[in-house]
């Protein structure tokens, strides 16, 4: 199965079997999904906006339900978010607002993925959206396998930097010039892993060694259960290789859809907004002024909302532990992580899980779940590891689930 069906298929074995328990998606929990407050954000934001623009409030409300600018209206709230939470210090013109992570996605490749021998790079495995995006626009996206798993128990990973020279050397070799690598640097889909801070500081320079521009997909790094905070490529990128991509479907609505881009340059930004004009035109102005008023409310910073949030997952995720610990301690050939962050369990089990065995386990025992190898440009490594979402669930629902699957797995084992 290609990455760009994916997603079908998992949509479609969760329309099969709609009462079945998913831990295939990494969907955030519904009840921090409170649209209540959004028309008193809406009209924060229009106060804002109308006095940004020296205009009275009806003009800017008129104007933001017309269409706005390529880039968004909400980069000014955005750089003062970036700057108090995530240190990363731009120009406003360098941030373009985008229809979620996707698109952001889409827009760099669309920018450095030109010539008929450009070929985009990925840590393996990695989220399909990117590799199945690259393969839709008929480009070439080649796995880096810098981890090798070497006991998911202990999360002990090991990055040879030294491998991604010899891909790229191998590909010039080719005539195929590597010119982006993407990665998803903390708390990783699917295995969960974060990198320290001595693995970005050597992945940006061998990168500048390399003339090779980093993709930086960060949708889980608030999701944190320790002091495990590390600076995100962007904050230490000295040499304008990063592209750094956010959104905020996770820590306050999906439905919003609005993400950002913050481009290694500013001639870089506006060669984005140039093509997002041809393709969406510009970013709903209605879900921005949402997003906007929010962080001006939150004093631009997450912080603070953060806090019941990753309360509610810390408890989920222990939930989870406890389950797998009580259905699976003493099956053989059965291990998992133990993450400080995001959203994700990795289990080992004792054969290959196939697309065949989620219909299967979806139907016997109602669970649905997710395959690493699903990630994988290099799926035959990964065939034995399942992904686990916690995030959608109370305790008792995962309990539940968890039973059922390691029901699944001792019949098939």
């Amino acid at each position: 199965m290609s990455q760009a069906q994916v997603m079908n298929f998992l949509n479609e074995v969760a329309m099969q079997f709609p009462d079945a328990i998913s831990f295939a998606s990494g969907r955030p929990h519904a009840k921090f999904l409170n649209h209540s407050n959004w028309e008193r954000h809406q009209a924060v934001f229009t106060e804002y906006f109308a006095e940004q623009r020296g205009i009275n409030t009806t003009k800017a409300a008129n104007q933001i339900c017309h269409y706005g600018p390529s880039t968004g209206i909400i980069n000014g709230i955005l750089q003062k978010y970036l700057a108090t939470d995530e240190n990363i210090h731009v120009d406003t013109a360098n941030i373009v607002i985008t229809n979620g992570c996707q698109e952001a996605l889409l827009l760099a490749c669309l920018n450095e993925l030109k010539e008929p021998s450009d070929c985009a790079l990925t840590i393996d495995p990695s989220y399909v959206g990117f590799s199945g995006m690259v393969n839709t626009l008929g480009k070439r996206v080649e796995p880096v396998e810098l981890h090798r798993l070497t006991d998911i128990e202990q999360k002990t990973y090991q990055f040879n930097w030294d491998y991604l020279r010899e891909k790229v050397e191998q590909l010039k070799h080719q005539n195929i010039n590597a010119k982006i690598i993407y990665i998803n640097p903390d708390f990783n889909n699917p295995l969960a892993y974060q990198l320290s801070i001595n693995e970005r500081q050597e992945l940006l320079k061998i990168c500048q060694e390399l003339n090779l521009r980093i993709i930086e997909d960060d949708p889980y790094s608030r999701f944190k259960f320790t002091d495990s905070e590390q600076p995100s490529l962007k904050a230490l990128d000295k040499f304008g290789l990063v592209y750094h991509i956010g959104s905020f479907s996770k820590t306050f609505c999906p439905g919003v859809r609005v993400g950002y881009i913050v481009a290694p340059n500013g001639a870089i930004a506006h060669a984005l907004g140039t093509i997002k004009s041809l393709t969406s035109v510009n970013t709903s102005s209605i879900s921005q002024s949402v997003i906007g008023g929010w962080l001006i409310e939150q004093q631009y910073s997450l912080n603070n909302w953060m806090e019941p949030i990753n309360q509610q997952y810390l408890s989920q995720c222990h939930a989870m532990n406890n389950a797998l610990t009580e259905n699976f301690q003493h099956k053989e050939g059965v291990q998992w992580n133990n993450p400080n962050g995001g959203f994700f369990y990795v289990i080992k089990v004792p054969f290959n899980f196939t697309k065949e065995h989620i219909t299967a386990c979806a139907n016997e025992n109602k669970v649905i779940c997710m395959p690493v190898s699903f990630f994988s440009l290099s799926p035959q490594i990964w065939a034995r590891y399942v992904r686990l979402s916690f995030s959608y669930y109370e305790p008792e629902k995962i309990h539940e689930g968890v039973k059922s699957f390691s029901q699944y797995i001792v019949r098939n084992s």
